[in-house]
């Protein structure tokens, strides 16, 4: 199974996939420690709270739309065009909730329409994208996801000349605005006609029933994907609704702190994991669609067995290397913010391993219980963070999200044994 999997087009997407992270990785290494240290680490937890609520949006409105194009891409221009009307039809009413969203969160309607403007952006960057990826097209991928990153870098640069005359929240919305604006020029310029005949064909016959028949016509998109829209929503809160919790009960500053290491680490096992996930996902579909779902599942369970084992190496990392970690963000050095490496490692790589456990269900269509799973685990994780967090501190929260983890891993992973036996007898 190796010998193949190194021979082939998986290899080949992983090795160009994982060079893109690792230099977005390091792009996050320098970004995350100037903001915590030119503009105090309290602004960076102000910035994380409004960043995050536009990527819940993204990926409650695109999310789903992404998964289908993965799933179900047959390189026709008419799906092209019924999967870009669907997405307008989804991100256009989403704009007016995100501004009263933003607007709740920071009272300043410059930031609030920064923040509809790069959701938008970001959302047609994910679909796009994700286009490249479902055609195995790994270097445009890595060129946008590059373009992007660099972006905002290079505008916090910038800015940081400046960070005395203009409010340090605007700045970073509008690095990341930037960054989503400059980066999706290449994918308009290429898509451009395809994009604008979707949109103002919408546009003009726009009415109940052309949506009702833009309905009917993709159905099958629709049930497959209404499920994940919830359930990208929900797991991007499971991943990001502690801090929400830090903020009722702590100060901006824990919040920043927090924020910071979470951000710091999951990039980092993000960089790692990723290319696995995304080079491995459409050759899963491609060889399921095709009838081989054996080897679909011993794909899966290969790629879980690598996870594994980079998690017993980065642990060994992060225990040699704990201070580095504290001092490039300059956070206090306590024994409390020590505390939070092991369990945040944890977390994050569980929440990798079960991104793969539950590639069954999404390959057999049973999205629901996906979303089921997770609920059950954001509840959980809530719950205990509600309860535990005023007692304990920050570092509950780290312990709340890797038993939130646990969890659905073992949710889905049982329900995707269940769903193989049951097929492989009918079959």
């Amino acid at each position: 199974m190796l010998k193949r999997i190194k021979s082939s087009l998986f290899f080949k997407n992983f090795s160009i996939y994982f060079i893109g992270l690792l230099i977005s990785g390091l792009i996050s290494f320098v970004t995350i420690p100037i903001i915590t240290q030119k503009y105090t680490v309290a602004v960076y937890g102000k910035f994380s709270l409004i960043q995050n609520v536009i990527l819940i949006l993204i990926s409650f409105g695109g999310g789903w739309i992404n998964q289908c194009v993965i799933r179900f891409n047959d390189n026709s221009t008419g799906f092209k065009i019924n999967i870009y009307q669907i997405f307008f039809t989804v991100f256009i009413p989403l704009s007016l909730i995100s501004l009263f969203i933003i607007l709740f969160l920071n009272n300043n309607i410059f930031i609030a329409v920064l923040s509809i403007s790069t959701f938008i952006l970001g959302g047609l960057s994910a679909l796009g994208i994700v286009f490249y990826q479902s055609n195995f097209k790994a270097g445009q991928t890595l060129a946008l996801n590059l373009i992007r990153a660099s972006i905002f870098a290079g505008t916090l640069l910038f800015f940081v000349l400046f960070r005395d005359k203009i409010d340090n929240i605007f700045i970073l919305i509008v690095c990341f605005f930037l960054s989503f604006a400059i980066s999706i020029l290449p994918l308009l310029k290429k898509e451009f006609k395809i994009i604008n005949q979707s949109f103002f064909t919408l546009i003009r016959r726009f009415d109940k029933r052309y949506i009702s028949n833009l309905y009917i016509e993709n159905k099958r998109y629709f049930d497959y994907g209404w499920p994940l829209a919830l359930w990208f929503t929900i797991s991007t809160i499971l991943n990001v609704g502690d801090r929400y919790v830090i903020n009722m009960f702590e100060t901006s500053y824990k919040v920043g702190v927090y924020s910071s290491i979470y951000d710091i680490l999951s990039k980092s096992i993000t960089m790692i994991c990723s290319p696995i996930l995304i080079a491995g996902f459409p050759m899963m579909s491609r060889k399921f669609n095709e009838g081989r779902q054996n080897e679909a599942l011993k794909l899966i369970c290969y790629l879980l067995i690598v996870e594994i084992t980079l998690l017993v190496f980065t642990i060994f990392f992060v225990g040699i290397f704990k201070e580095f970690f504290l001092n490039i963000l300059g956070v206090e050095k306590s024994a409390e913010n020590f505390r939070l490496l092991i369990p945040l490692v944890f977390s994050v790589f569980l929440w990798q391993f079960a991104m793969l456990a539950h590639k069954p269900l999404e390959l057999y269509e049973d999205t629901k219980f996906m979303l089921f799973a997770v609920i059950v685990s954001v509840v959980c994780n809530f719950g205990l963070n509600m309860f535990f967090i005023p007692k304990f501190g920050i570092v509950f929260a780290a312990y709340s999200s890797m038993l939130a983890s646990v969890l659905y891993l073992l949710l889905v992973t049982a329900k995707g044994f269940i769903l193989f036996k049951k097929n492989k007898i009918s079959s």
